[in-house]
């Protein structure tokens, strides 16, 4: 049997679609609800199912669908791959390539969400745990720091001028903002383009779960994320809701800011540049990592050997020591140099690309919602990069290469309601971007 799908032909000759197989569905079931809270178990699910992908693929020589996307991805890995041979620490680099396993989430989503039905489950698993997530993270906001979960460890929770920064079941708020960001921009886009009566109303409220959660981090790279993810999805309405959605968002921030004193400091502190410390260390660490990218223009310091070398420039502005360049571009191209960044440029701009095309007025409400709902998380994702290099979250990570599976998954048709058959056991020349 297939990972892909099982297909089998009813009566009338024409062919029906099973899930994937019980131990790939029992993975993928535990990936989604993991996503949002664990890592570790986020960890297993994806062992399980990249050992089972082997077994399927390697052994029993199944089909891959290919996507679009898989060129650019091993364009961008062969760049870093180039880098850390000619860094200043091969071995530290080829060590560090590690980290991309999580690519590998997004290959398998294409390669097992093929019916609307697993894509509806798997999303409503993942957006229901994250809106507990965000719940917590607004208890503890409200609460003064509240911790279910610190098991007599040392306090987790941060507070900054008596108002407590949530980071729901994580040790870190950024962590929790940049996972509650991007399912925030992805249930915008369900709300918008797919969803009604029940539904509509239960995805509304973990929207406003996770818009608190984004709030109460008071992560300002988090809110700018999904600002701008939120607009995004309502410009793909029309324009009439892109309007709504300005008032809407302009109406409620003014609210917080008149409400909450702290959130109102916390909001003009975005632009002080001159006694705002964290504003001031970052551009402290920018200029530094500038510096380093002056004098390794091309492949970079490899990837791993970001904070040693700044060891050797951090001097010249003050910079405290760090273990990356709170900029995710300033980061990869430390780290990658310019062939690198261009790779990860042309990563990006291709899935944005197939995620626009897959919008086509014939295109299923479900696919719809996905697909603009996935370019609101990941133009979120991209915008909170710019103050932090989010990439190398795994929490976040994680769950943003499943987002972009399940946008890639859209693109091929998975979610419509009729999928043709040879798209979904991947030799349509869609699912394989010709």
């Amino acid at each position: 049997m297939n990972i892909t799908q099982a297909v089998r032909t009813d009566p009338n000759g024409q062919n029906t679609f099973l899930g994937p197989p019980g131990i790939a569905l029992f993975f993928l079931y535990l990936l989604a609800v993991s996503l949002p809270v664990s890592i570790a178990s986020t960890h297993i699910a994806l062992g399980g199912l990249f050992l089972f992908g082997i077994y399927q693929y390697g052994v029993k020589w199944g089909h891959l669908i290919r996507t679009s996307f898989d060129g650019p991805v091993l364009i961008y890995l062969s760049a870093v791959l180039t880098s850390a041979l000619f860094g200043v620490n091969p071995g530290r680099s080829l060590i560090s390539m590690a980290q991309f396993w999580h690519i590998a989430l997004y290959l398998i989503v294409v390669n097992t969400v093929s019916t609307p039905s697993l894509a509806r489950r798997l999303i409503f698993l993942m957006v229901g745990v994250g809106a507990l997530n965000g719940l917590y993270g607004i208890l503890q906001h409200v609460t003064g720091g509240l911790d279910l979960f610190a098991f007599g460890r040392p306090a987790r929770i941060l507070v900054v001028d008596d108002i407590v920064r949530a980071s729901g079941v994580f040790d870190h708020f950024m962590t929790f903002s940049g996972q509650m960001l991007m399912l925030g921009a992805l249930v915008s886009g369900l709300i918008l383009f797919w969803a009604d009566g029940a539904v509509r109303w239960a995805l509304s409220a973990a929207f406003i779960l996770f818009f608190g959660g984004v709030v109460s981090s008071l992560t300002r790279n988090a809110w700018l994320g999904l600002l701008a993810g939120v607009l995004v999805v309502g410009g793909f309405k029309d324009r009439a809701t892109l309007v709504r959605t300005v008032l809407l968002v302009t109406a409620t921030v003014s609210v917080l800011m008149i409400l909450s004193p702290g959130l109102r400091n916390r909001g003009a502190s975005m632009g002080n540049v001159k006694s705002d410390g964290s504003n001031i260390e970052r551009l402290n660490i920018w200029r530094t990592t500038i510096d380093m990218i002056r004098d390794r223009p091309l492949l970079g310091v490899g990837k791993g050997n970001y904070t040693t070398v700044m060891d050797q420039y951090r001097g010249r502005y003050g910079a405290r020591a760090h273990s990356h360049a709170h900029n995710t571009l300033l980061q990869v191209t430390a780290e990658n140099g310019l062939v690198g960044l261009l790779g990860y440029l042309y990563l990006w701009f291709v899935f944005f690309r197939e995620m626009i095309r897959s919008l086509k007025p014939e295109t299923g409400s479900l696919t719809r919602g996905v697909a603009v709902g996935v370019i609101g998380a990941l133009v979120g994702f991209h915008v909170a990069g710019l103050f932090e290099y989010n990439l190398g979250d795994s929490e976040v990570d994680a769950m943003m290469w499943f987002i972009v599976g399940l946008g890639l998954a859209a693109r091929a048709g998975h979610f419509e309601k009729n999928p043709d058959p040879l798209r979904a056991t991947g030799h349509s020349s869609l699912a394989r971007g010709v």
